[in-house]
């Protein structure tokens, strides 16, 4: 896939991507100015586990649950309401809520508690202070409200032994009745032996109770948990929000991506000619030249400009076209050539009267004829009046050689519009204008004719009949894609002999040629107007001078 295309467009609106990259620079760093600063700060707690030496799955998973246990209990409200009361001065709960983040390190006994708080302070004291909860409360956590099951066992062996003390007091009492008595009474000697079968009893009973105290402590011990603050929380230095920078680079280089694809979507759409192979592609015919862009006014965009040697790369450009045509004029042997255009305020006056002043002064005795004759420029634009001209010529009010006038520029005469007629499409589609070109060719090395606008008026077909060879002017950022299409269309339907497209005002192709004569001469050749040249060269019975000699 060919870059250049894409690359030209991005050039052509080189300004809309810079645009849209600054902007984007700007909006970006605003933005970031915009964002409330908000600060992180980190407390990190140890979680130790008092395990025996073997560590079983059960212990494990044990262990992640009460890890698990303790990052959900620092995010709930109850345990965030009263950290939040605490501090001074009092945070809002609900944002200390959100703020707050406690991760488990994997495959360690470490807690992370993340506070990020618009307030530094507040961000680090509220990080301290769940850390600080957390080891405070770490047995209410654990065992819950309600005890563990060790508090239950001791309080049985606490109320056996008070029994049992009871008990063997009685028995004292007991014993010391029966030694008092000989014989004992059966009475008294069943019930030392009864008092002395539940003493045993409730002796092996607390024996039992104390073994399972015994294993119970050794349960709690095991799963007991030592919480330590190992890194408590700093003040932060640095908030969260984005620096202005970054975010001012960001947003360019996302505005010039952005930029880019305007650019291209832009040129996919729009409807004005833009670049040479563009116009190439659509007419099938070559650019032979084009001409820069002048800045003129908008008055002067609408008359024929005479440019001089302060337009440099204008003029230089004409002197190209007019070796070109020469060159191309040489090889057919062609008299005359018409400049034609789509549609009107394309500079198709401009590129006649200029191409002809450079046909003069390059030593070709010319004659330019004004044949647009509904909006005639050629007089204004030399200084000339308008009567006698073409149509006082065909409607025989006058003598060809009499509406022939001289300019100021050696070697060049025009031909005007002359007195404008009721119907200037008659004067175009007379029988007479053929003579009177023919008659034309014979007074002078070469003709020019300025027509009118080929979309606008036939009258620019029916000189195309007349002339030998034909150059469509095309104006960059104003011709219309389908204007010049059309247009080379119909001038391909008179089988005109089309030496090819000068692309006017040119702001992004190159000036100056675009080749040597000879390639655009075979250029040309092969447009459907190539049938017409040669027998139009041969009716002009003349011939005409050479290049070499011409530039002499």
């Amino acid at each position: 896939m060919a870059i250049e295309p894409y690359l030209a467009a991005v050039w052509r609106r080189k300004w809309l991507v810079l645009l849209t990259a600054v902007t984007a620079a700007i909006v970006a760093a605003l933005g970031s100015r915009a964002i409330s600063p908000s600060y992180v700060a980190r407390a990190t707690v140890r979680v130790a586990q008092a395990q025996s030496d073997g560590v079983s799955s059960t212990s494990l998973s044990h262990i992640e649950r009460v890890m698990n246990t303790y990052a959900q209990l620092l995010t709930s409200r109850a345990v965030v309401r009263r950290v939040a009361a605490a501090l001074e001065p009092e945070l809002d709960p609900e944002r200390l809520m959100d703020a707050i983040t406690v991760e488990v390190i994997p495959e360690t006994e470490l807690l992370e508690i993340s506070v990020e708080y618009p307030d530094p302070r507040g961000a680090m004291e509220a990080a301290n202070a769940l850390a600080l909860s957390m080891v405070a409360e770490g047995y209410g956590v654990f065992f819950g409200g309600g005890g563990s099951a060790i508090d239950a066992v001791r309080a049985e062996l606490d109320a056996l032994d008070a029994s049992l003390a009871e008990d063997r007091t009685a028995l004292a009492v007991l014993r010391g009745q029966a030694e008092a008595q000989d014989p004992v009474e059966p009475a008294l000697e069943a019930s030392i032996q009864g008092l002395q079968r539940r003493i045993e009893n409730r002796e092996a009973m607390y024996a039992e109770l104390l073994a399972q105290s015994d294993r119970a402590e050794l349960g709690q011990r095991l799963l007991a948990t030592t919480i330590s603050i190992v890194d408590p929380a700093v003040f932060p230095q640095e908030s969260g929000r984005p620096s202005a920078v970054v975010s001012a680079l960001l947003g360019a280089m996302l505005g010039l991506a952005g930029g880019i694809g305007l650019a291209v979507l832009g040129d996919r759409f729009d409807p004005h000619v833009r670049s040479i192979p563009q116009i190439e592609a659509l007419t099938g015919l070559a650019v032979v030249m084009a001409v820069p862009s002048l800045r003129l006014s908008r008055r002067q965009r609408r008359e024929a400009v005479r440019l001089d040697r302060d337009h440099r790369q204008a003029w230089e450009a004409h002197r190209t076209l007019a070796r070109i045509v020469l060159s191309d004029a040489q090889a057919r042997h062609a008299r005359s050539l018409l400049i034609a255009s789509a549609e009107a305020g394309e500079g198709r006056s401009t590129i006649a009267l200029n191409l002809a002043i450079s046909l003069a002064e390059s030593g070709l005795r010319t004659i330019l004829v004004d044949a647009d004759l509904r909006t005639p420029a050629l007089h204004q634009a030399l200084g000339m009046s308008n009567s006698p001209g073409l149509t006082s010529v065909v409607r025989g009010e006058c003598a060809l050689r009499d509406a022939v006038a001289e300019s100021d520029v050696p070697g060049l005469r025009v031909l005007t519009a002359g007195p404008a007629v009721p119907a200037p499409d008659r004067v175009a589609s007379s029988p007479r204008l053929w003579p009177v070109l023919r008659e034309l060719e014979s007074m002078a090395d070469f003709v020019l004719l300025d027509s009118p606008p080929v979309l606008a008026y036939a009258d620019a077909l029916e000189l195309v009949a007349v002339a030998n060879r034909v150059l469509l002017v095309v104006a960059e950022d104003l011709s219309t894609k389908e204007q010049v299409a059309e247009a080379a269309r119909r001038l391909a339907l008179t089988c005109s002999p089309t030496l090819g497209i000068v692309l006017n005002r040119a702001r992004h192709a190159r000036p100056g040629g675009l080749g040597s004569p000879v390639r655009q001469g075979r250029a040309a050749e092969g447009g459907a107007g190539a049938v017409m040249g040669a027998p139009l060269a041969a009716r002009s019975g003349a011939s005409l001078p050479s290049v070499s000699d011409a530039n002499e």
